[in-house]
């Protein structure tokens, strides 16, 4: 069975409200986030790359492993505003002998 790689790519620059960029892990130098800072929905870009790497790993357990991929792209459509950028599905292992069945 091959070994998983997560696709590389490319290192984004992002900016905070004054428009300074931010360095990747150092948003808040003091610790924690500010609690609303869990409630906002802006910036959406900078989770393409979480999309990308799971695409591939789906692709890749398709590719080594027996699976079966159920996507659901109607239930995704209900979860975010952005249908075109998100895939919802079920990933399950074939049933065998000494397994529960799929549920």
């Amino acid at each position: 069975m091959s070994q998983y790689r997560r696709p590389s790519f490319p290192t984004l620059a992002y900016r905070d409200g004054h428009g300074l960029p931010i360095e990747y892990g150092r948003r808040w130098d003091s610790g924690s986030a500010p609690g609303d800072a869990y409630s906002r929905t802006s910036n959406l870009q900078r989770f393409a790359p979480l999309h990308n790497a799971a695409t591939a790993l789906v692709e890749w357990l398709q590719a080594t492993v027996d699976v079966a991929v159920q996507d659901r792209p109607v239930a995704a459509n209900e979860l975010l505003p952005q249908p075109e950028r998100v895939r919802q599905g079920r990933i399950r292992l074939p049933p065998h002998g000494n397994c529960s069945p799929w549920p």
